[in-house]
């Protein structure tokens, strides 16, 4: 007998922490994320974390213009990487399409999809790109 009150009085303890539980929630309200908060969390998870060393972006990196240290700041970009793509852009001149940026050694397509949302060309710098190649043409 007594270890049936003891169990009633557990089972008891147990609802009354439940419906405590429920009636903050129903108190606060549970707000459910509306169509603007969910564009604000689907960009903070493109965003490079911090916590991992490296700056969260704002804006895109314009990769005809970006330093060492700003490639080096991309996920997946190390030193070795951010040094080829400094070659290729000395070698090769300016990117005209950030598609071009596959032509690195060691970007291929899923590194490039990673890429993809941190970089950009600078439509300005691609202009003056192309008039220097038709003052060189001629």
């Amino acid at each position: 007998m007594k270890s049936n009150i003891s169990l009633i009085q557990s089972l008891l303890i147990k609802l009354a922490v439940f419906s405590i539980g429920v009636a903050l929630i129903l108190w606060f309200g549970w707000s459910v994320p509306q169509a603007n908060q969910m564009k604000s969390f689907s960009s903070q998870a493109h965003e490079v974390s911090q916590d991992l060393g490296k700056p969260v972006f704002s804006s895109s990196l314009d990769i005809n213009q970006g330093t060492k240290e700003e490639f080096q700041a991309l996920p997946g970009i190390g030193p070795v990487l951010a040094s080829r793509i400094m070659d290729h852009r000395e070698s090769k001149g300016l990117f005209h399409d950030i598609e071009d940026l596959k032509g690195v050694e060691g970007i291929g397509e899923r590194k490039f999809a990673q890429l993809r949302p941190y970089i950009k060309i600078d439509q300005s710098a691609k202009i003056e790109s192309q008039k220097d190649l038709q003052v060189s043409r001629e």
